[in-house]
């Protein structure tokens, strides 16, 4: 397996983090808490690279959660063939 180094450097670019952030909107475009992000698109990122390259970042709490599955439908299971 191929090693790549020195990486941080492109990885906390501008341009990435922009698109790091939409790949994370995705399905979520109008929650609250991604449109204040989007309200200040430019200051959250230019923060959060600054956070980044000072090494000073840290993430917020973990939430747990269940999915439910709610279905009109009853979940069917295909049939295993045997000969």
């Amino acid at each position: 397996m191929k090693r790549y180094g020195n990486l941080w450097n492109e990885i906390i670019v501008f341009g990435n983090l922009l698109s790091a952030g939409q790949q994370a909107q995705r399905g979520k475009r109008f929650r609250e808490n991604v449109l204040e992000f989007n309200y200040n698109l430019e200051q959250e990122l230019f923060q959060l690279q600054e956070e980044l390259q000072s090494k000073i970042y840290c993430s917020g709490n973990y939430t747990k959660f269940q999915k439910q599955i709610h279905s009109q439908y009853p979940l069917l299971r295909r049939n295993s063939f045997q000969m």
